[in-house]
């Protein structure tokens, strides 16, 4: 038998060679490209979304062929592509209070309940009240978080009129100043206690805009001339240990729970703002 030559055998061969497990790693790990999606916008809005097939060149370089408008079946086979990462992972159970969830957006409901809440003024600092907090719908989209409130006691459905929080820290768009609170990594449903958090473990200092709720004459309804009044620190340390607001007082938004989120998708590709829904 002839003697390995160490120096011969640490040479690279010309062709690579493997076992049985090797080929299997190499076959699952090879990326190929086969499609490539176009999004077409004007005036910052999503016009047309086209979807073009992808060749390997002669020289190994993917090249890009011509497109076609994007069908509802090339939807669906993309859904279904996307989908197939997951299909080893733990799924989610949502929970009831879960509304809406979609790959950006969660949306659910936080029902009334007492509970303290945090205030700080310039007079008195930082106290502490026992308030009856109206039921909450929140929503995060892309990091943002969203909060509206909803009369009663039932879980909200698509038809829930949707009324001003009358909480600070939110402006008249629904959205949160989050300050330097430290926010959740996404909208997954394990993190809505993180989300819940940032209102109901924050420190009140000031309202965000003038028609958080309505006078008892508004009636609970919008109307020129109506009176507001701010929930800010001081009014809500006057009703420590009160019950819950009378109905009437809650200033609408104008939209239901079904309306919502896409009146803020709307409004985003508007550019934005912090002007009512």
């Amino acid at each position: 038998m002839a003697t390995p030559d160490p120096a011969r055998d640490s040479e690279p061969l010309l062709v690579d060679l493997y076992d049985t497990e090797g080929v299997l790693r190499a076959m699952r790990d090879t990326l190929r490209t086969t499609h490539a999606v176009f999004f077409h916008q004007r005036d910052r809005t999503l016009a047309l979304t086209t979807v073009h097939p992808v060749t390997t060149g002669t020289d190994g370089v993917p090249e890009i062929g011509p497109g076609r408008p994007l069908s509802y079946e090339d939807e669906q086979s993309i859904l279904a592509l996307l989908g197939s990462r997951a299909d080893e992972e733990v799924i989610d159970i949502l929970p009831d209070r879960v509304l809406h969830r979609d790959p950006s957006t969660l949306m659910w409901w936080l029902p009334a309940a007492v509970r303290p809440m945090h205030l700080r003024t310039l007079t008195e600092g930082l106290c502490t009240v026992q308030a009856h907090w109206p039921a909450l719908v929140m929503m995060v989209r892309e990091r943002t978080l969203y909060v509206a409130a909803v009369l009663g006691a039932e879980r909200p459905s698509a038809d829930t009129a949707l009324y001003h929080a009358p909480l600070g820290n939110i402006y008249a768009d629904t959205s949160v100043c989050t300050g330097s609170a430290r926010l959740p990594e996404g909208p997954e449903p394990r993190h809505l206690a993180g989300w819940e958090a940032v209102i109901t473990d924050t420190a009140f200092t000031h309202t965000n805009h003038e028609g958080t709720f309505l006078a008892a004459e508004g009636g609970g309804k919008r109307r020129k001339g109506c009176a507001f009044i701010n929930a800010d620190a001081a009014f809500w340390m006057k009703r420590d240990g009160m019950g819950i607001l009378p109905a009437e007082q809650f200033n609408p938004l104008g939209v239901s729970l079904g309306q919502w989120l896409p009146r803020v998708r709307a409004r985003d590709l508007k550019g934005g703002g912090r002007r009512e829904l």
